[in-house]
């Protein structure tokens, strides 16, 4: 931080800008292990900021795409255990109904319950999509109970 180098809620603030800009838009020019964890948290560097690159900055805009609906194969890991000795076990569903938005994938189960995962996240969701819905708004609870109802 001497450096003029910060993580990205930081530089955001100071430029006035949203954090996304930052992540999109800038490449980090160094990483830190943070908590106790060892999250790695991106640095960048705002003597490299150019005033058009700050004009680009400034004009950002967050795509958000539609809720997506697909039946898919789904593998993921569930921790258990505790902080200083954590378990992971993985989850395996087949033809499971996915409703994807913006930052969270939804799974429901054939017993009826959901699970929510984030995008992005380091827990290695695999997918195999199977069936994808031709209409972004498709009607899932009529699909739900044909398909695990019925068994």
């Amino acid at each position: 931080e001497n450096e003029e180098k910060y993580p990205t809620s930081q530089c955001a603030k100071s430029l006035g800008v949203k954090r996304e800009a930052i992540q999109t838009l800038l490449t980090p020019c160094e990483w830190h292990h943070t908590s106790s964890w060892f999250n790695e948290t991106d640095y960048y560097d705002l003597t490299q900021i150019t005033p058009e690159k700050l004009v680009q900055l400034q004009t950002f805009t967050v795509f958000k795409e539609s809720v997506r609906t697909y039946q898919a194969h789904v593998e993921w890991l569930k921790w258990t255990g505790s902080r200083h000795h954590p378990k992971s076990t993985t989850h395996t569903a087949q033809n499971i109904i996915v409703k994807e938005n913006n930052t969270f994938y939804t799974f429901y189960l054939p017993d009826g319950t959901q699970i929510r995962k984030k995008i992005g996240t380091k827990e290695a969701i695999y997918f195999e999509q199977s069936y994808s819905f031709t209409h972004p708004k498709a009607p899932l609870k009529p699909f739900l109970t044909e398909t695990f109802m019925m068994a």
